[in-house]
């Protein structure tokens, strides 16, 4: 089996577990005197247009500039670059070595071998299918089949008892799941309300060491998730807590 192939493997795993100036014209009159004209005469040369006719001084255009994320907030996402949420000097800088992003359906991977960074992103309907049914299994008996409804051609059809959980927002869905997930014995989740409402960090455990961030707005959520094989949970945990750092900070 070939690296990248069991790299996708890794990520199809992941995938179940889980941002002129104008010129102004100067006008410049062609019957102006000369500088060293002088007196009554030059005055008179000059033809001064009356109030009626004066022009309108043109207000000069007002270019916004984009502000700058604040300390500790997190910029605009770009849904259809991935890759771009965590850039490849961000990636290089966590995982020791350059590394080139390999991008799948919804995700961007990075690896280098033993440790990854895998990134990957659901619309909010698709979203929303997800946690419900997350949500339903956990309420049913605090387990989890992974046969989620999703964004897929074939979704699994979700019960009626999932209508009210559908018509909550996708914030309000993932704190419930989060929450189910932790009276279920699940691993404990930090709000990092630093960065903003709706951005978890969690310990992953489910095949690798790991530690993984969600982002949870009214229109996606977004998973930036850590693992190394040769690391203890905690180290995973906080290195993942460092990519969010280096994503904030735009490097």
């Amino acid at each position: 089996m070939s690296t990248r192939s069991f790299l996708f493997k890794i990520v199809i795993l992941i995938l179940l577990g889980s941002m002129a100036a104008c010129n102004l014209p100067a006008r410049i009159d062609a019957d102006s005197p000369p500088e060293d004209q002088v007196g009554p005469a030059a005055n008179a040369a000059v033809e001064q247009p009356s109030a009626e006719t004066q022009p309108e001084d043109t207000p000069e255009p007002q270019v916004e500039a984009q502000p700058e994320p604040a300390a500790g907030q997190l910029p605009e996402f770009d849904l259809a670059d991935l890759c771009s949420v965590v850039p490849p000097a961000a990636a290089e800088q966590v995982l020791g070595q350059p590394v080139e992003a390999i991008e799948g359906p919804g995700t961007c991977l990075y690896s280098n071998g033993t440790a990854s960074i895998t990134v990957s992103a659901l619309e909010a309907e698709a979203a929303k299918l997800s946690l419900a049914s997350q949500i339903l299994q956990l309420e049913d008996d605090c387990s989890m089949s992974f046969s989620f409804s999703s964004d897929q051609p074939d979704p699994t059809p979700l019960p009626p008892e999932a209508d009210p959980l559908l018509a909550l927002s996708l914030p309000e869905l993932m704190a419930q799941s989060l929450n189910l997930q932790q009276t279920c014995g699940g691993p404990a989740f930090e709000t990092l309300t630093e960065y903003g409402t709706g951005v978890y960090l969690a310990p992953f455990e489910l095949f690798m060491p790991g530690g993984q961030i969600s982002i949870v707005t009214a229109d996606y959520s977004l998973t930036i998730l850590y693992t190394d094989l040769n690391a203890e949970t905690a180290g995973a945990v906080e290195t993942a807590r460092q990519i969010l750092e280096l994503v904030a900070a735009g490097e």
